[in-house]
Order: structure tokens, then C-alpha cells, then sequence
């Protein structure tokens, strides 16, 4: 969910916030952010973002709360195969990050 404003903003969007999670809980679906910039997988050719990204295979995956993947991990740590900024992180945490990142391409 590339989008701002929920819990981070103020009660009103705290209240969207749970009714959206509620819902998507209900219906079995899984939520990545809000305020992500999405994924990246080099292997596949994919992305979910917007923002311009050379993608290039690389045993080097990231798994962030920031873009930091996509607007400088180039610079501070090369190529990056595999990322996953979480955002802030409503439903899908880290720790699923990391299993999903795990698997070979």
C-alpha cells in the first residue's frame, strides 16, 4: 500500500487504519505498508514500485522500513537482487520478509 496518512497521522486515520486491516483479515488478504515503496525482484524482472530502479541479479537481498533500497542501497552496499521496503509494517512484518526473501530465485 503506497500511501501515508493512517495511524501515523492522527486518530482519524488510526481508525481507517484498523477497519482496513480488519477487513483485509476477514477477507485473507495481506497488506504491505502503508508508506512503502514496494518490492523488487531482480531474478524475476519485477517490481511493485514507482520509483526508477536498475535491476540487476545479485545475491544481495534487503529487507527495509524505508526505501532506502531504492533511492541509494546502490551506493552504500552495490547491487541489490531482492527487496522489500515494509513500510510501516500493519501486517506483513519483517520476519515473513525475511522467509520470502530467503528462497532462491
Amino acid at each position: 500500500m503506497v500511501t501515508q496518512g493512517f495511524a501515523d497521522a492522527d486518530n482519524k486515520g488510526k481508525l481507517l487504519q484498523d477497519k482496513m486491516v480488519g477487513i483485509a483479515k476477514e477477507s485473507g488478504l495481506r497488506i504491505l505498508g502503508p508508506n512503502t515503496l514496494g518490492v523488487v525482484n531482480s531474478f524475476n524482472n519485477f517490481t511493485t514500485s514507482f520509483m526508477p530502479l536498475k535491476r540487476e541479479k545479485s545475491p544481495v537481498a534487503v529487507i527495509c522500513q524505508s526505501g532506502l533500497f531504492f533511492v541509494g542501497a546502490k551506493n552504500l552496499i552495490g547491487k541489490v537482487g531482492k527487496g522489500i521496503d515494509i513500510g510501516n509494517a500493519w501486517d506483513i512484518g519483517f520476519n515473513e520478509c525475511l522467509k520470502i526473501s530467503w528462497r532462491r530465485p
